[in-house]
């Protein structure tokens, strides 16, 4: 088993009206583009609960983009790459105004 210590995480909406659109982009493209880039190893897309919300919520999406222990610096590099090279196809549902945070585990408690 991967030792997960650092995640990218993601902030997204979907342009008003294309959430099937977004949710087809990330699922079929983007997520495993990302996880076959080193240092990658799994990405989950998370959608708000709507009765969660408690009004408007700022995001809609989240994802998180694991990364293995050890291999930050290489997801960053293969990370700026891609974009650089601009090989990150970006879906049209995609609402401007996302947001990404590299988050370090700091616990873990299963049960």
């Amino acid at each position: 088993m991967t030792t997960i210590r650092n995640a990218l995480v993601v902030f997204s909406n979907a342009v008003d009206g294309q959430a099937d659109e977004l949710t087809a982009w990330y699922d079929d493209v983007h997520l495993p583009e990302i996880v076959e880039l080193e240092g990658f190893t799994r990405a989950t897309r998370m959608q708000l609960e709507p009765f969660d919300a408690g009004g408007k919520a700022p995001w809609q999406f989240m994802v998180i983009y694991e990364v293995a222990g050890g291999r930050l610096e290489e997801a960053k590099a293969a990370l700026a790459r891609m974009r650089a090279e601009r090989k990150v196809p970006i879906s049209p549902s995609l609402a401007p105004g996302s947001r990404g945070y590299w988050y370090s585990v700091q616990a873990i408690h299963e049960s």
